[in-house]
Formats: C-alpha cells, structure tokens, sequence
C-alpha cells in the first residue's frame, strides 16, 4: 500500500563528444522542502549524495561512445505521510499546490 506520494525528474547528461573525465556536482536549494518531504539522488541508477562531486570517465580514455556517453540523473522528491492523521493528510494535500526547488548543476571537464 503506497502512502504518501513522489515527484520524479530525469536529467540526461550527454557527454559524447569529448574524450576528458567530466567532473560534476549537483546542488539543490532546499529551503522549501520541509519534513515530510524528503529529496534523493541516483545516477545512473546509484545513490549520490547531493553536493559531493562525481567523475565520469570514458571507458579506455578514448572519446565517450553511444553506449557509455549518457548518463542519467534522477531526483525523487517523495511525500511520506506516516502520522496516519486523514484529517491532517487531507487538508496538507488540499493546500500544496506546487513546490519550486532550484537545481543546480555544476560541471567541468578535466584536461
């Protein structure tokens, strides 16, 4: 049984092209996101901690291929109602509206 809910988004990183390591953070202002919300991080399916700086490399140290040239990150914004309380879950959910949380992603490519 799902309780609560989630927001998903997908950025494509697409580092064909090139053939140096790029180095990238991701940074999220989360002055709005409050208990119970919760905010996570994957890429390419792995959790990452948001702030802390990630290197892809391409494979043999020759330019990045169709095949390991994209890479994917995935923020989870998730909802967990567990007070139990319908009355509260109801009237939090009729005032939500939308939610802004400013991502920003910062790369650089070693050479």
């Amino acid at each position: 049984m799902l309780l609560g809910s989630k927001a998903i988004a997908t950025i494509e990183i697409d580092l064909r092209e090139t053939n140096t390591p790029i180095d990238f953070a991701v940074y999220i202002d989360d002055n709005k996101i409050t208990n119970p919300l919760k905010l996570s991080a994957k890429i390419d399916g792995e959790e990452y901690e948001i702030g802390t700086s990630k290197v892809i490399r391409p494979n043999n140290g020759e330019y990045f291929s169709n095949k390991d040239g994209k890479s994917m990150l995935e923020l989870e914004l998730e909802w967990d109602y567990s007070s139990e309380n319908d009355k509260l879950d109801t009237a939090m959910g009729i005032m939500a509206g939308t939610i802004s949380v400013p991502v920003t992603i910062n790369v650089s490519s070693h050479v």
